[in-house]
């Protein structure tokens, strides 16, 4: 028996392997990030993936489907896009002077520092980095220009049955949920899967962009599990 396993090991190992990959292509899909409306969080330039599998929108288990914190993908008029979970189906969601309240409670939001940078269409840009932090503990960077923007100051959401509020990082730059007749709330079954990791990134990460990364690559990027 050990002389037929050591003769056909190099079967079984190829076997495993396209078991593998076949199990990779299957569950997982890759995305290049195209624009800044996830930043800091995702930069132009970042390679990610997501898992197709992660939701399972058909059950009644909560914990199989999307929380608030997650970051998404879905798609909307063929076009696929990336925002983070703000509002579960029956929440409440409103912002008032740019702070998020859900269920009628602030959520907690940490002032970091302000940055000075150029975006990725070479336009200076003036933020306040901030550490917001959803009831649970979920916590993650958001930018802000301005807490009087014109999605800073919004009417009260009720995210309807089977549908999520959305809102992207770097809040005054970002089409999300807050507008209604161009995104709104989002259905199950359009969601795609949710965001897992970082790949790698080509994002333009120089001193004149507010970072300082070796050799001008994001390095320290690679690989970084989303939170």
């Amino acid at each position: 028996m050990k002389r037929h396993l050591i003769k056909n090991w190099p079967i079984y190992l190829g076997a495993m392997g396209t078991a593998v990959i076949i199990y990779v292509v299957l569950t997982f899909n890759s995305y290049r990030i195209l624009s800044g409306s996830m930043e800091p969080t995702l930069e132009v330039g970042d390679r990610l993936v997501t898992d197709r599998f992660a939701y399972r929108m058909d059950g009644t288990d909560a914990a199989q489907k999307p929380q608030r914190g997650d970051i998404i993908v879905f798609t909307l008029r063929n076009t696929p896009y990336l925002k983070r979970v703000e509002g579960l189906p029956g929440d409440s969601l409103q912002l008032k002077d740019g702070r998020l309240y859900i269920n009628g409670t602030l959520v907690q939001r940490d002032y970091v520092r302000d940055l000075d940078y150029i975006d990725y269409r070479g336009a200076p840009q003036h933020v306040k980095l901030y550490r917001e932090t959803l009831p649970g503990g979920r916590s993650y960077p958001i930018y802000e220009h301005t807490d009087q923007g014109r999605a800073d100051n919004t009417p009260l959401y009720i995210v309807p049955n089977g549908h999520y509020f959305v809102l992207g990082d770097n809040r005054d730059n970002s089409l999300d949920s807050r507008f209604l007749t161009h995104m709104g709330f989002i259905k199950s079954n359009e969601i795609g899967g949710k965001a897992r990791f970082i790949t790698f990134s080509l994002y333009d990460c120089t001193p004149r962009r507010g970072a300082a990364c070796p050799g001008g690559t994001a390095f320290s990027r690679f690989f970084t599990r989303l939170q």
